[in-house]
């Protein structure tokens, strides 16, 4: 069985003007080399439901800006999971 991948740790969220969120993360350490993705999740609430709202295919990109969530006007939440290669194999969420 193989072991679940470690999450990014989450380390900033930054609301910006327009009421877009910039979020930036440290990369867990892909002992593997088998890196298949950020997968980042949003809710309107703590408890969830959470949604898909962004993914990054690049390990070394360790930021993105999400839009279009009116963060300005009301408090979300997020969470990254990592994915390795092209399987569902999934870590747990950060943070």
């Amino acid at each position: 069985m193989k072991a679940q991948p470690s999450p990014p740790s989450l380390r900033c969220i930054s609301v910006l003007s327009n009421g877009n969120i910039t979020l930036n993360w440290i990369a867990p350490v892909d002992t593997g080399n088998v890196f298949g993705g950020y997968h980042i999740y949003s809710s309107n609430t703590a408890s969830g439901p959470y949604t898909p709202v962004d993914s990054v295919f690049n390990y070394f990109t360790l930021t993105t800006t999400i839009t279009t969530v009116n963060a300005n006007n009301a408090t979300l939440y997020f969470y990254i999971k990592t994915r390795e290669g092209c399987c569902s194999n999934y870590s747990i969420p950060s943070d």
